[in-house]
């Protein structure tokens, strides 16, 4: 959540810093080239932060699938208890019925 926070402040300052407006007054008082620096160091945190949410929806994804997978191993665990189950009850039977 924070990071969609830092994200929009991050783009709405990229948004603000390239107006023609602030080029004008970086080069009135001299402060373009260091304008021009923090544009760039900007873009590199809106890169990074958007490369964290992609990374977070597919971790997202991933631990989504991990939790399906173990559900399904739970589930074929018990169809496979269950037969065991029926396997014994009828081995038993069948013992009890021959002596």
């Amino acid at each position: 959540m924070a990071e969609y926070f830092v994200f929009d402040i991050a783009e709405s300052l990229l948004g603000k810093l390239a107006s023609y407006v602030y080029e004008q007054a970086s080069r009135a008082c001299d402060l373009y080239e260091d304008v021009q620096g923090i544009i760039d160091t900007l873009s590199i945190v809106k890169g990074v932060l958007l490369d964290a949410e992609e990374k977070h929806g597919l971790l997202e994804w991933l631990r989504q699938i991990q939790n399906i997978c173990f559900d399904v191993e739970d589930v074929l665990d018990g169809y496979e208890c269950q037969s065991l189950r029926k396997h014994v009850v009828k081995a038993s039977c069948s013992t009890k019925m021959k002596v």
